[in-house]
Parts: C-alpha cells; sequence; structure tokens
C-alpha cells in the first residue's frame, strides 16, 4: 500500500516538472469548478450586454442568409443549369428553309438610291 502511494506521489511530481517547463497551461475544468464554489458571492450583474451591437450582428446575419437564398434561385434559373434536362437521346432534325418568291426585298427601304432587280425598279 505504501509502496502505490509512493508511486503515484513520483508520478504526479514527475508530471508536474513536465507541465513546468511548458509555456502553455491549460485551464482545467476542474480547477474552474473549485474557484467557482470559493468564489460563488461574486455578483454577475456587473456584466453589461451591448444590445444596439447584438441587433446589428442579428440584422446582418439575416441580410447573409438572404443573400446566399437569392443566390441559389438565381443559380437555379439560370440557363444551362440543367433545370429543364431530361436523360434521353437526341433525335436530330433536318433544317427547314422557307424559301419567298421575292426574298424580302420590297421590304428594303433605301433612301438615296431606288432598289433594282431584273432592270426593274422596286
Amino acid at each position: 500500500m505504501k509502496k502505490k502511494m509512493m508511486i503515484n506521489k513520483y508520478i504526479e511530481e514527475k508530471e508536474m516538472k513536465e507541465y513546468a517547463e511548458l509555456t502553455f497551461h491549460p485551464r482545467l475544468i476542474a480547477e474552474e469548478k473549485l474557484n467557482k464554489t470559493k468564489n460563488s458571492n461574486v455578483n454577475h450583474s456587473s456584466i453589461e450586454i451591448n444590445h444596439e451591437a447584438l441587433q446589428k450582428f442579428y440584422e446582418r446575419m439575416e441580410a447573409a442568409k438572404l443573400n446566399k437564398l437569392d443566390k441559389e434561385k438565381l443559380e437555379e434559373d439560370m440557363i444551362g443549369a440543367g433545370k429543364h434536362w431530361k436523360p434521353q437521346l437526341t433525335v436530330p432534325e433536318a433544317p427547314q428553309f422557307e424559301l419567298k418568291d421575292n426574298f424580302g426585298l420590297e421590304k428594303v427601304k433605301c433612301i438615296t438610291k431606288p432598289v433594282v432587280r431584273n432592270g426593274e425598279i422596286v
């Protein structure tokens, strides 16, 4: 029994020496709980909250959320987003050309020169 106590004490001392050489000293939860119980009569009413800053923060957070939703909606509606894509084979179709008799030349309005076709003024 004494031997186990001596070994445990030696191990703890060795760990304490190793921890003393470290530059980083974490706060342990057990130590914080002990300090809270000792200082339980500390008044926390001295802590003030800046409500305006919190309100601005929540407004910025809401605006960011709306911007994100708008961006997602725009990306869905973009051409080439694949929204109307169907997993089918594409069936090629032959182009259909319409040949007009007068090729729409009478619709051309020329200020300086008259339109001439086959030697006649149109």
